[in-house]
């Protein structure tokens, strides 16, 4: 898997973008994914849109795109919402992707209500599968690949939810979030590494295109405090360095971005880039 690439995340009100963006390239990621949250869903400033066209053209980075999530309900069961938030992907979402002529975009395909109840799940699930299909119809002739994120939301972060989708709509892939997937099963006590991600390997091969790779470790009950460095938390990276091998993912995306105390990091990852590499070309 050494042709895989490896990206660093990018957000809006990022300081000196081009700085930023450079700063990624030199530590030797070969694209970037740029999320999509409030004010950039509607579109990048003139100056921050070249910046990565230049980095683009000049260094050959590639750019993947995160949709917004926060405010935005693929799987909701009211329809109002629903409407609302589809309109964002195939509206303002698409004109940016285009503009920065992304390579995929990554989508979490979720709600807030109770899904519990089996008759909400279903309807759930049905307009998360409509949302999916007439999303894959747009971007599909742009040639922007689409991926599901699982999530540690409960009733939407699970293997079976993502797997109806992806089963259901041809051409989606799965971007898989090891911490969050461990998260989501560890919440409910101990667990170990392989029990929480072995089934998403097994299960999804072929089908994982993105990698969201960072750390997991307990801060309270039901509390995980994730995005850190990876050996940092409480994932087993020996194992799952060869499952990211075997994964045949063609984006790694180091999503690391707090350090081991839960304190904002902006640097200094270019140990972690190097320790990817280092998986990816072991075996």
């Amino acid at each position: 898997m050494p042709s895989a690439k490896i990206g660093l995340p990018i957000w809006p009100h990022t300081e000196k973008l081009e700085k930023s963006l450079a700063a990624a390239w030199s530590v030797g990621a070969s694209y970037v994914e740029v999320s999509l949250d409030y004010p950039w869903i509607y579109g990048l400033r003139n100056e921050e849109a070249k910046a990565f066209r230049r980095a683009v053209r000049e260094w050959g980075l590639e750019v993947g795109i995160h949709a917004p999530w926060r405010d935005v309900s693929l799987a909701s069961p009211i329809r109002e919402v629903w409407e609302a938030s589809l309109g964002l992907l195939i509206g303002p979402v698409k004109r940016v992707a285009e503009d920065l002529e992304a390579v995929y975009l990554n989508l979490h395909v979720s709600t807030g209500e109770y899904l519990d109840s089996a008759s909400v799940r279903g309807v759930a699930v049905q307009a998360a599968l409509k949302a999916l299909r007439i999303i894959l119809g747009e971007y599909s002739p742009i040639d922007v690949a689409v991926t599901v994120e699982n999530t540690p939301q409960k009733g939407v972060g699970d293997p079976s939810f993502i797997g109806t989708l992806l089963d259901n709509a041809p051409g989606a892939n799965l971007c898989l979030d090891v911490a969050h997937a461990y998260a989501y099963y560890a919440r409910g006590g101990e667990v170990s590494t392989p029990d929480a991600l072995a089934h998403w390997f097994d299960s999804f091969k072929g089908r994982v295109k993105v990698l969201h790779i960072h750390d997991a470790k307990r801060c309270g009950p039901r509390c995980f405090l994730e995005h850190i460095p990876p050996g940092t938390g409480e994932l087993d990276w020996s194992w799952l360095s060869q499952k990211i091998r075997g994964s045949g993912a063609d984006y790694l995306l180091l999503e690391v971005y707090r350090d081991a105390e839960g304190r904002r990091i902006t640097g200094g990852v270019k140990e972690y880039v190097e320790r990817v590499k280092g998986w990816l070309e072991s075996g």
